[in-house]
């Protein structure tokens, strides 16, 4: 190996590394948009109007 195809693999190697660390920057935005997504939809379903009901779940069929 000579010097220009280390320093050519290297270069590859930063820039590769540089890609994933932005692609995992923007899966994690895109995770945390998500999640807020699911919780603001859930905050606007409408309550119960009666508590008790879905309270008693027959486990034995």
């Amino acid at each position: 190996m000579d010097i220009d195809t280390i320093s050519t693999v290297s270069t590859t190697y930063t820039v590769e590394q540089a890609n994933d660390a932005i692609a995992i920057a923007m899966m994690r935005k895109a995770l945390d948009t998500q999640a807020q997504a699911a919780a603001d939809l859930l905050e606007e379903l409408p309550k119960s109007g009666n508590p008790n009901v879905g309270g008693n779940v027959d486990t034995f069929a």
